[in-house]
């Protein structure tokens, strides 16, 4: 029996979703094994995404909003996505959609780590390194049609023919170089609004985004940011209303809901890698948080 691959919104993904004739509306016209560039359009209609399923991302996307609205869940968190705002998607995150309005009309890049790396000749801006997974920022009506003015000219540039490889690559250099200034610049204007709650909030969910597969005791975190866990635990209480150990299991969930619908690998192997004691601890854990077993999700 062959073996399932992996389901990713990877670059091999988007060539199987366009040589199997399943995009109906949106327009994945150029990809090669560095970078792609679409329009999305109403993706509903089309087999890109499936609403309320999660989705691990594989490589760095910016994206344009250009109208219409989008509900979705990144790394636990709830978003909606509005016309005029400008997306950064680090690689490994966490998208589950909830809905699309019917006008949703997108433009994005997406590039590999080792792209970028190449682009910036190693000294990749600051936006896109460390532990920021995502960046939902609000640019100015200038910011934003400067943006979208540069992709169109690469979008134009991709399919005129013959190009240079050398001009391609310093268009998406500078697009994700205006990125990093919007979001160093919305950082500075949000910096002083920033509570001192809500900054311990975003620092432990960095951190939950990046340890949950192993680690679900709230004291490692108290100890990563030097913290009691009494403390911890009120301040985030008080600025997203769930506890610490409320949000530690929707983390472990998550990734458990990436590994059963997108590899093969059986309840044994994701017990050993979400690090359960055991099987039956596991689909205990999951049945209570979910009110399936493993298996029920993984079929439904």
């Amino acid at each position: 029996m062959k073996k399932k691959e992996p389901i990713k919104l990877n670059f091999p993904r988007l060539s199987d979703i366009i040589s199997e004739g399943l995009l109906l509306s949106t327009k994945i016209t150029y990809i090669t094994s560095e970078f792609a560039m679409m329009y999305l359009l109403h993706p509903e209609e089309d087999k890109l995404f499936s609403l309320n399923q999660p989705y691990r991302l594989a490589e760095p996307r910016v994206g344009l909003v250009l109208n219409g609205n989008a509900k979705m869940q990144l790394n636990l968190i709830d978003h909606q996505l509005e016309k005029g705002m400008m997306i950064y998607l680090g690689s490994n995150t966490i998208m589950q959609p909830y809905s699309f309005s019917p006008d949703l009309n997108m433009i994005g890049i997406a590039i590999t780590e080792e792209f970028m790396q190449m682009i910036f000749n190693g000294r990749i801006p600051q936006t896109f390194i460390g532990d920021f997974s995502y960046r939902l920022l609000f640019p100015t009506e200038e910011e934003h049609g400067m943006m979208f003015r540069m992709m169109k000219i690469l979008w134009d540039f991709v399919h005129c023919g013959e190009y240079s490889k050398e001009v391609t690559e310093n268009i998406i250099a500078a697009i994700y170089s205006e990125l990093d200034y919007v979001s160093r610049k919305n950082a500075e204007e949000t910096k002083t609004k920033t509570t001192r709650e809500r900054e311990i909030f975003n620092n432990f969910m960095v951190l939950l985004h990046k340890y949950s597969k192993k680690e679900r005791n709230i004291s490692f975190y108290a100890d990563k940011m030097c913290l009691s866990e009494r403390y911890i635990g009120s301040l985030i209480k008080e600025a997203s209303g769930k506890t610490a150990k409320e949000w530690i299991e929707q983390s472990v969930i998550a990734e458990a809901k990436v590994m059963l619908k997108h590899t093969d690998m059986q309840v044994t192997q994701i017990t050993d890698e979400l690090n359960f004691p055991s099987a039956s601890f596991f689909c205990k854990f999951f049945k209570r948080l979910t009110s399936m077993t493993p298996q029920e999700y993984r079929n439904k």
